[in-house]
């Protein structure tokens, strides 16, 4: 059990190790970040106000009420975060390893 805990406690050390670094390297060009997190708040409020909006007119889409699309959209948009943020990091760290390899 204390060999399991140890191990989860170093991969989320790396992990927040991770999002210090992605972090400050998004802050190089903080006009860029920002604009980036603007923007990326203002299409998630935009979305969410449409179907919002969209329910009020309609009960339900096929069966879908609004709660089960914003779920589903939640998640769909947490993992796709999460599935870019990580091609990121694969292809900076492959990038960087083959040009120190030359």
């Amino acid at each position: 059990m204390f060999k399991l805990t140890s191990k989860l406690i170093n991969y989320l050390s790396m992990a927040w190790s991770y999002v210090r670094l992605n972090f400050f390297a998004q802050m190089e060009y903080k006009a860029a970040f920002w604009s980036q997190v603007i923007g990326m708040i203002l299409n998630n409020c935009v979305w969410i106000v449409f179907w919002s909006v969209f329910f009020t007119r309609f009960d339900n889409l096929g069966g879908w009420t609004v709660k089960d699309v914003l779920t589903v959209w939640s998640i769909s948009a947490g993992g796709y975060g999460a599935g870019i943020q990580c091609l990121r990091q694969c292809a900076w760290t492959c990038f960087f390893d083959k040009q120190r390899s030359t």
